[in-house]
């Protein structure tokens, strides 16, 4: 049987996963006839993280122990997988087998493997570049209120999350081919209030510091220079550069957090 669930986890809740596995990531063996080996069947990397690791895995292990109906003591630990570009594991089956030595001494140690749950981390690197590629090649869609809503939810969502509210709003606006004067006056008053209030909620409940005062005042000036001479850009672009840099915007910011998440940074 096979059953499928979205949302287990949130963003945060996956970059926590990644951050704790990024330094304890070996490469992936198979379990042979007496020992673990390598093989080409099995091309990533992986790290296990016990079930109190801290409280936030203790919460991810028992929510995926409530959705198989099994005691979380019966689990094994939580097994992070990275695959890069080439990497695969060949069709198998997951259990151990009776038949080998080590399969013997497994099902001894902890019984068979009756449950699987995976859990896919799509990070919003590929969202954004898979998203940008179909709108490159004309994906086209219509704007209506509930969706202007779903956008402006996940636009908050990020800018809390990472610091990003533009991919939605850049995504939304050219799937929807708004033309580039009320894409930018929409933008700029949503990222006026956005900021505001992603300001007071960091403030109120995860505090900031002098350092961060100190250096966004510095960071002004440049700041009424980019805008000056984004005004006089603004006037020389015509529409179809204006979709051109755009998309361009849109491919350098998914790349980036593409190669963030992999750990490469």
């Amino acid at each position: 049987m096979i059953a499928y669930y979205e949302s287990v986890l949130s963003e945060k809740e996956c970059k926590e996963l990644i951050d704790l596995a990024k330094g304890k990531l070996k490469p992936s063996a198979v379990v042979g006839d007496s020992k673990k080996s390598f093989s080409s069947a099995r091309k990533s990397e992986q790290a296990w993280l016990h079930h109190n690791t801290n409280e936030n895995v203790l919460q991810i292990s028992e929510r995926i122990a409530s959705i198989v109906e099994q005691p979380l003591n019966h689990a094994e630990k939580l097994q992070i997988v990275r695959y890069q570009p080439g990497g695969k594991f060949n069709a198998h089956f997951d259990t151990f087998q009776s038949s080998s030595k080590l399969g013997r001494e497994y099902l001894l140690k902890g019984g068979q493997r009756t449950y699987t749950a995976l859990l896919y981390f799509l990070g919003i690197g590929q969202f954004i570049l898979v998203l940008t590629m179909m709108l490159m090649l004309q994906l086209r869609m219509r704007q209506n209120k509930t969706r202007d809503l779903i956008v402006g939810g996940l636009s908050g969502s990020l800018t809390t999350s990472i610091g990003m509210p533009g991919p939605p709003i850049l995504l939304y606006f050219s799937g929807t081919h708004t033309k580039k004067e009320k894409l930018r006056g929409t933008t700029l008053a949503f990222y006026l209030f956005i900021y505001l209030v992603s300001l007071v909620i960091q403030v109120m409940f995860a505090g900031t510091s002098k350092i961060v005062w100190v250096s966004s005042l510095w960071a002004l000036p440049l700041v009424f220079i980019g805008l000056f001479l984004g005004q006089v850009l603004f006037k020389w672009v015509n529409q179809n550069l204006f979709w051109i840099l755009t998309y361009l915007i849109l491919l350098f910011t998914g790349m980036y957090l593409l190669i963030e998440g992999s750990g490469l940074l």
